[in-house]
């Protein structure tokens, strides 16, 4: 009872300590943001100012180039204060524009009453620069001292003005920022000081309740020593006895998702089991692994491996999740590489995976490498894994593969994840013969250096990118397969229907199409499909709300869905909407006839065509792009009419079309410029994406 009772108010300390770091946090993020509120306020106040600072030096400098014309009758000097003269009012224009843009009440109210000033201005220097340029220098220096110079007067006083009232504003806003950081402060001092009083009493309390139960643990600690021999084992016995039942909860919770009743109720609650579920099933397989590589009952394959293979399923995994995040993710090639190696692939590709995850996982700019490599005298292929990431310290790289551990207790907050994986993936690697090797510098990046044998065979090579691509072709089911099955294609582009539908002909398997999410859901229920291809963004009904109600109305068949937006969020979206894929558009041919393979099925092995190349080079494909070349006018004009009107959902229609659709048909760059119009019409900033517009109407000009 007294243990009990000492452990409550331990307890008690230490969640009144957390309550007051939660209450310091809450108040240093809400001191934060007010401030960051009052600095973007300086900052726009302060490039205001700057942008009437430049309307005053130009106009001055627009006013004295005038007066040195009058000095002049050198034609090429006057040519050069001719051009002087006219940047100058481009320069004012364009400061003008972007001062307009932020000013408030009071600054627009000057503005209202300088405008004219400005306006008299810019004609009576025009006025002036012909008399000069009639060689009217008398009358011209007259019309100076009697009208621009007075009207440049009234402009300054304009500008004055405004930067008074800038001035003004600004020191507001310092002001209520240094009484923001002083209470604060003094909040920070009184919270902290009594965090600190509390930890030490219960540090105090902590140490003597320690010392009566020290006997105790080494009493005990010899039980915890057997108890650790038979750690491997029961880890092992334990994951398999959790799995079971895990699998029976994620299995119900999926049927529980697909049941109407009370959805609205529970299915924010559904999703969360499943999330979670999924999540707790990764982490059992990794303790899983972890216990049967400390048992020493983990075994692995030695059989032919593709390399290139591996790495172009790795390419597909990360390209998306690495664009996700604005980095690049890229595989280098340094020939001469094996065609082939004895090895075991699930594991293989596993470790490859883990190291990819990390690496982009902790880089928040630049990019992520393989670098594939071999040394064939020791008969070794390497697999470098190079990141511009955060980095570690030289005693960290010591601790990293060691299981549950990670780099520290910060990395653990904010990136995540138990710390098995370094640890199986380089035991994985020593029972596959090989290792891995680490070398990091902070703030610059990580390698990670996977080694290999090559295996007992004759090493067949691939010494240029020619071949590369000729291997890759050969192992990366890129043949076209003769398929039996039905598709349901919901997509509402013409041109998309056309080309798909082309591609699932070309197997043998037949189609069916409809144009929007709900014409899908109907054809659905009432039909059986082997593979349903939903394009996410539909009208009627989109694609996501079809796949939920197929899915809470008993619908099991596989369903992959098609978008334009291509980041991770949306891969995820999709899945926890109930789809099985995700495919992205332009269409990859590549992984377009694995996932057909994938959910149809090879009725014979033939080969409809060797591969997707000489698909492309089909006379129905070609009608096809020409079919697309030709509907581009009446897509541009959809867009030039709906900027004129800033139709923003209409642009946003049209131009994810054309991203979609570009690519597909061998036109990346019409995706880059849509994808383009599409990014600047969401910021819905009406001349940024009318230029946007323009230049991709002029690009597809040129493919008339």
């Amino acid at each position: 009872m007294t243990g009990r009772s000492s452990n409550i108010t331990i307890l008690l300390g230490f969640f009144l300590i957390l309550i007051l770091l939660a209450m310091l946090t809450w108040l240093s993020l809400s001191s934060m943001e007010q401030n960051s509120e009052h600095i973007e306020k300086i900052v726009n106040e302060q490039r205001e100012m700057r942008n009437i600072f430049i309307m005053r030096d130009s106009a001055q400098r627009r006013a004295l180039v005038l007066l040195r014309m009058t000095t002049t009758e050198d034609e090429f000097e006057l040519d050069d204060f001719n051009q002087d003269f006219s940047n100058q009012a481009g320069i004012f224009i364009g400061a003008r524009d972007r001062l307009l843009m932020h000013l408030n009440e009071d600054e627009q109210q000057i503005w209202n009453e300088t405008r004219e000033y400005v306006a008299d201005g810019s004609r009576v220097q025009k006025e002036t620069a012909t008399l000069i340029q009639g060689h009217h220098h008398e009358k011209a220096i007259a019309k100076i001292h009697n009208d621009v110079i007075p009207i440049q007067d009234k402009v300054m006083a304009g500008m004055t003005r405004m930067l008074d009232q800038q001035n003004l504003q600004l020191s507001d806003e310092l002001k209520a920022t240094t009484e923001q950081n002083k209470n604060a402060y003094l909040a920070t001092v009184v919270m902290g000081s009594i965090a600190v009083i509390i930890g030490i009493i219960a540090m105090i309390y902590v140490l003597w309740h320690s010392s009566r139960t020290e006997q105790l643990l080494l009493r005990q600690q010899k039980k915890a020593e057997q108890a650790n021999q038979s750690k491997s084992n029961f880890l092992s016995n334990m994951s398999h006895e959790i799995r079971t039942p895990l699998t029976a909860i994620i299995g119900y919770s999926e049927i529980l998702s697909l049941d109407g009743a009370d959805l609205d109720k529970n299915k924010k609650v559904v999703a969360s089991i499943l999330r979670n579920g999924r999540h707790l099933l990764q982490l059992v397989n990794d303790v899983l692994d972890i216990s049967k590589i400390e048992a020493n009952s983990f075994e692995v394959e030695s059989i032919t491996v593709h390399p290139v293979e591996i790495l172009s399923e790795l390419d597909s995994i990360f390209f998306a999740k690495a664009a996700s995040k604005n980095i690049q993710f890229k595989i280098n090639y340094k020939y001469p590489v094996p065609k082939y190696i004895k090895s075991d692939p699930t594991r293989l590709k596993q470790i490859l995976i883990n190291l990819c995850s990390n690496a982009i996982k902790f880089t928040e700019q630049g990019e992520v490498v393989v670098d594939v490599s071999a040394d064939l005298k020791k008969s070794e292929i390497c697999f470098d894994v190079i990141d511009q990431g955060i980095g570690m310290k030289p005693d960290i790289i010591d601790r990293i593969f060691l299981p549950f551990v990670q780099a520290d207790s910060s990395t653990t907050r904010k990136y995540g994840g138990t710390g098995l994986g370094l640890a199986i993936s380089n035991e994985l690697a020593e029972k596959m013969g090989g290792r891995i090797v680490c070398e990091s510098i902070v703030n610059q990046g990580t390698r990670f250096t996977l080694s290999l044998p090559i295996g007992e065979l004759d090493v067949a090579v691939i010494d240029n990118q020619a071949q590369l691509e000729k291997n890759d072709s050969e192992v990366s089911a890129d043949e076209i397969y003769k398929l039996s099955g039905r598709v349901l294609l919901a997509e509402d582009n013409p041109d998309n229907q056309k080309l798909i539908s082309m591609f699932i002909n070309k197997t043998g398997a037949d189609v069916t199409i409809v144009n929007n999410g709900e014409e899908a859901v109907k054809k659905a229920l009432l039909n059986n499909y082997d593979l349903i291809l939903m394009d996410m963004q539909m009208p009627v009904l989109d694609g996501l709300e079809a796949v939920k109600k197929l899915r809470y109305s008993g619908y099991l068949k596989p369903i992959v869905m098609l978008t334009a937006n291509v980041v991770e969020k949306n891969r995820q979206i999709c899945l926890e909407a109930g789809a099985d894929d995700f495919l992205s558009k332009p269409i990859e041919t590549s992984m377009f006839f694995r996932v057909l393979n994938k959910y149809l099925f090879k009725s014979s092995v033939d080969i409809v065509a060797e591969n997707q190349k000489a698909l492309m080079e089909s006379d129905s494909y070609k009608k096809i792009a020409k079919e697309f070349i030709a509907h581009i006018p009446t897509q541009i004009d959809l867009l030039q009419k709906a900027i004129e009107r800033e139709d923003w959902a209409e642009i946003e229609k049209v131009s994810h079309s054309l991203k979609g659709m570009g690519g597909s048909f061998g036109y990346a760059r019409i995706t880059e410029l849509a994808g383009e119009v599409n990014t600047k019409s969401n910021e819905k900033q009406a001349d940024i994406t009318r230029k946007a517009i323009s230049e991709l109407a002029d690009y597809c000009k040129t493919l008339s």
